[in-house]
């Protein structure tokens, strides 16, 4: 582990090796990007971690900007739970990943 750990307010993901590698889970408030290559699981991971915090926080709503233009919103719901309708989905036009 580094010697400095971020001081940031954190929510489990519920994976025990994801937690671990963010210093206790993912932090609350702040925006998080997953990048990698194409077919990595970027999408699911997302969804993933999106449905872990709509556990945690039933009352809020999340936003969800799909820069590559690639969710199939019902398949993740299906396969990740996600409630959609506590969710933002913003897909801009004239924009990409990159």
């Amino acid at each position: 582990m580094a010697s400095v750990a971020p001081k940031y307010e954190r929510f489990s993901t519920g994976a025990l090796g994801v937690d671990f590698i963010l210093y206790g889970g993912l932090p609350l408030g702040r925006m998080c990007v997953f990048a990698g290559l194409e077919h990595s699981g970027k999408t699911t991971a997302a969804m993933l971690e999106l449905s872990a915090y709509q556990r945690a926080f039933p009352d809020k709503t999340c936003v969800f900007v799909d820069v590559e233009h690639s969710l199939d919103m019902e398949f993740q719901s299906a396969m990740t739970g996600v409630d959609l309708t506590k969710l933002l989905y913003l897909n801009p036009e004239n924009m990409s990943g990159e």
